[in-house]
């Protein structure tokens, strides 16, 4: 009655969810967006990191309304509420590229994609605002990004990362992870009450980057959230820096010293106690 496989992001969601109930965390004051026929207008509310946010409860309340054919329950599409993440990898957030027209939004999560693939596949070295450009300008050339990829990136959000003193400790690191795929083990009741004591979940998940520093693991995790404050991005993603943390820690042997999340909409590291 239970999947055995699990993903970072759904494991938070989860968390997030029983603390929600338990009332020690607050909803950032995000509202419920509901997709409706013309989902146009959801993905355009979604803009450059627009809040969207699950409703825990309601999405479990949606009555069918009638039944196909096939007598599978048919819903209205008003009752229905996603998560930014759904909205922006479903048909409505996202086409394919060569359907995709000049006045086609993009979404926060999009964005966040192209930054992060940015991150994944910029040389570590040090930059000026010129050099970083003509790199970024480089990986259109080789394939990397297209044209109109590459100008929605920003060239000043990631040019200030890497002068920052985060991204100068992070050059002169001598060793790297960027991308880094885990998968482990996880006592399931940390996530079902009802199941029984030795019973586990296969996690699986992905880390931006972590190098290390004096022997011990520098956790970093990129957000493009909008967001007023830090404090925001620790409410929202401490649960799934400790997991991080946790599978890092674990699958290395080698303990992490400190965990920080880089806002590329503050241009701060904020870091995760």
């Amino acid at each position: 009655r239970r999947t055995a496989k699990i993903s970072v992001s759904e494991l938070k969601r989860r968390f997030q969810e029983r603390e929600l109930e338990a009332g020690t965390i607050d909803t950032l004051n995000e509202p419920i967006v509901t997709v409706d026929t013309g989902a146009k207008r959801a993905v355009s509310d979604a803009i450059l990191g627009q809040a969207i946010k699950l409703d825990p409860k309601s999405s479990a309340n949606v009555e069918a309304k009638n039944t196909n054919a096939a007598g599978l329950p048919i819903t209205e599409a008003s009752d229905v509420t996603v998560s930014s993440d759904e909205l922006a990898n479903s048909v409505f957030g996202r086409k394919p590229q060569a359907l995709q027209s000049e006045e086609d939004v993009l979404t926060g999560a999009q964005w966040g994609t192209l930054m992060h693939e940015a991150m994944q596949w910029l040389p570590l070295a040090k930059y000026t605002q010129a050099s970083l450009t003509k790199e970024l300008d480089t990986l259109v050339m080789k394939g990397t990004f297209t044209e109109e990829e590459r100008n929605l990136l920003s060239d000043t959000s990631l040019y200030k990362f890497f002068s920052s003193d985060l991204g100068k400790r992070l050059i002169n690191a001598k060793r790297i992870e960027r991308e880094l795929p885990f998968s482990m083990l996880f006592e399931g009741k940390r996530v079902y009450d009802t199941l029984e004591d030795g019973e586990n979940l296969f996690l699986q998940g992905i880390i931006d980057t972590a190098f290390e520093e004096d022997g011990e693991w520098i956790l970093v995790d990129y957000k493009t959230d909008r967001v007023k404050s830090g404090e925001d991005l620790i409410k929202r993603y401490k649960i799934q820096m400790d997991l991080y943390k946790e599978a890092l820690q674990r699958l290395t042997g080698m303990p992490v010293k400190a965990c920080y999340i880089y806002s590329f909409r503050l241009h701060d590291a904020i870091i995760i106690d």
